[in-house]
């Protein structure tokens, strides 16, 4: 499972968002529109599908070309949950390529008065919020991405560091005497009582790893901390 975290500033509450996404609903007549999943007071769960339909020419062993209309589908799946009166966060899951059909059809065919803005992950804070939680010892930084790493006054490099032995952070920051280092990306392996699973983290808003719940409560905890 892969979640794409992106904050949207609007006035609208979840109800209104629960009547848009309605209002816009995907049917069988429809090229656009949204599939509620499910819903409560605080957030939303639905799915945006975007309909496409292409004519391809087929040319048979005999020579004779035939036009058929080829059909493919965008699915977003999205949960939308209320932050405070005008910011709410959305969680994308396991996104596609490009997410901008989703924000074109609210920007273009609905009257959502909206802006979106990305979510950065501070990875440092990330690894000792999971350390915290679980222990060190459960904790391993199988690689890493460093970015603005200073190997001399002038000169600086961007790295990516993989480790055997679960310590490309520490390894790093051994090598160049560092006490802190900028991450764009981390792979971590968790080992304990509670969970077991490799989880994967960019800077830029994304989290992956097995267990849908565990990601959305971690990332939450991080970006309150």
């Amino acid at each position: 499972m892969k979640i794409k975290w992106l904050e949207i500033k609007s006035d609208y509450n979840v109800s209104q968002f629960i009547n848009l996404f309605s209002n816009n609903s995907f049917n069988r007549k429809s090229t656009k529109g949204f599939i509620i999943e499910s819903f409560t007071k605080q957030e939303v769960h639905t799915t945006f599908i975007e309909k496409k339909t292409t004519q391809v020419s087929i040319i048979d062993p005999f020579g004779n070309e035939k036009i058929e209309d080829r059909v493919n589908y965008t699915k977003i799946e999205l949960k939308l949950k209320k932050l405070n009166d005008i910011k709410s966060e959305i969680l994308i899951y396991d996104p596609p390529r490009t997410i901008k059909p989703l924000f074109d059809f609210l920007l273009c065919e609905t009257d959502l008065d909206f802006s979106i803005s990305k979510v950065d992950f501070d990875i440092n804070k990330f690894i000792s919020l999971i350390k915290s939680k679980h222990g060190s010892r459960s904790i391993t930084i199988r690689s890493i991405v460093a970015e603005n790493v200073f190997i001399t006054k002038d000169s600086s490099a961007k790295m990516t560091l993989k480790s055997s032995k679960g310590k490309a952070l520490s390894d790093l920051k051994k090598k160049l005497n560092l006490s802190t280092i900028n991450l764009s990306h981390a792979v971590i392996d968790m080992k304990s009582n509670e969970l077991t699973d490799t989880i994967e983290i960019s800077k830029s808003g994304y989290l992956t790893g097995n267990y849908q719940e565990y990601l959305e409560n971690i990332g939450r905890g991080l970006l309150k901390a």
